[in-house]
């Protein structure tokens, strides 16, 4: 949850004026900067210079969070232009935007320290995401490049499982619009640190990454040291298109629907074939992974294209008596009538392997279909 006052111990004998006064750990130049005397904090800082900046008090504070925590906003952004550390932690490990963020995401104060990031690192369940995310985190620290996590909004919210379950989760949607409030403070967007493509799948989705535009999207190659357009990972073949694809492949292969999910929703083309030019709906339906089929459907994949023996989608899940995708396939307009290039349709493969079930759920679609009103009024005269 969001940092509070409440949850911060002793906050008023630690940031109020009155009990900081009487305290030999705080200078002037702290207390000025506690109190909000702007005047009085530039005089000093013309004397005492930039040392000034990093000092802490016994707590750890430093005078950017005296500042924040007080909500002295002429005092935090002169800090900010004198090139204070946002990131520099007190003994609890909390920084200054930490505490800007107990005035609430949308506070004056905590957006005028997201102004001066580049990038929102999001925060990720344990897994692949941040085992590769630690020493990116640190180079970039000390390459100055200001990041705000998402964190700072609370948990995040079970993004895959609402997702999946094909439903809107108040949770989720109140999230992803404080993450949006996110991408219009910063100066560039949402920063996927790991080079690893193994982000794209649960991690990045559960971070909520992939809700963000793609053109909002950046990716940080620690090989290359370099930050990169998310698109332009995904496009060049010295990067991620070649790997993406067979992850995403394999993941039909696998029957992981929330791999499919995941790179679909990363721009991966849903025509991506194996050399046998099975394409990822063939895989999907081959295993009867209804879900994937569904996503792949969604994505615009060619329900109606054939493999190098004529074999479609709808004859491979039929065949592997997968009910469930037949029926979701049919539904979607798949051709029980097809043929392979040796001229049998799916529905003579059926009855030739003695699916009677298979049978049957043509046999209710092909009904169904024909039950369906087409029109419900007659067409009115024609205007001349």
């Amino acid at each position: 949850m969001p940092l509070t006052k409440e949850s911060y111990p002793h906050f008023n004998r630690s940031f109020n004026p009155e009990y900081l006064g009487v305290r030999r750990d705080v200078s002037q130049i702290m207390l000025s900067a506690a109190k909000g005397d702007l005047a009085t904090l530039k005089k000093h800082f013309e004397e005492e210079g930039e040392a000034e900046l990093s000092k802490k008090n016994r707590e750890g504070n430093t005078l950017l969070i005296m500042a924040v925590a007080n909500q002295h906003i002429g005092v935090v952004e002169f800090l900010v232009e004198q090139k204070a550390d946002l990131f520099q932690k007190n003994r609890y490990g909390l920084d200054a935007m930490d505490f800007a963020a107990m005035y609430g995401i949308r506070s004056p104060i905590l957006k005028l320290l997201m102004n001066n990031c580049l990038y929102v690192v999001p925060e990720c369940p344990d897994g692949s995401f941040w085992k590769h995310c630690n020493g990116a985190l640190t180079q970039l620290t000390n390459d100055r490049v200001y990041f705000v996590k998402t964190s700072v909004i609370g948990k995040t919210p079970p993004i895959v499982q609402a997702r999946m379950e094909n439903r809107k989760d108040e949770a989720v949607t109140k999230w992803l619009a404080s993450v949006s409030y996110f991408m219009s403070c910063v100066k560039h967007g949402m920063l996927l640190l790991s080079s690893d493509i193994g982000y794209l799948e649960g991690d990045a989705l559960a971070g909520g990454c992939l809700e963000v535009p793609a053109d909002k999207r950046f990716v940080y190659v620690a090989e290359r040291n370099q930050i990169v357009p998310y698109a332009y990972a995904l496009r060049s073949r010295a990067l991620y298109a070649s790997v993406i694809e067979d992850r995403v492949l394999q993941g039909c292969i696998d029957n992981n629907p929330v791999c499919v999910l995941s790179l679909l929703r990363a721009r991966v083309s849903p025509e991506v074939q194996d050399l046998q030019g099975s394409s990822l709906l063939m895989h999907a339906a081959r295993r009867g992974s209804t879900e994937a089929v569904r996503c792949l459907i969604e994505s615009r994949a060619k329900i109606a294209d054939s493999n190098q023996n004529g074999y479609t989608p709808l004859l491979l899940a039929a065949v592997g008596e997968h009910g469930e995708t037949v029926r979701l396939l049919l539904r979607m307009k798949a051709n029980p009538l097809q043929t392979t290039y040796k001229g049998i349709t799916v529905l003579a493969a059926v009855k030739h392997e003695g699916l009677k079930d298979i049978e049957q759920i043509i046999a209710e679609e092909q009904l169904r279909g024909k039950d369906r009103p087409t029109r419900m009024f007659a067409p009115g005269p024609r205007k001349k």
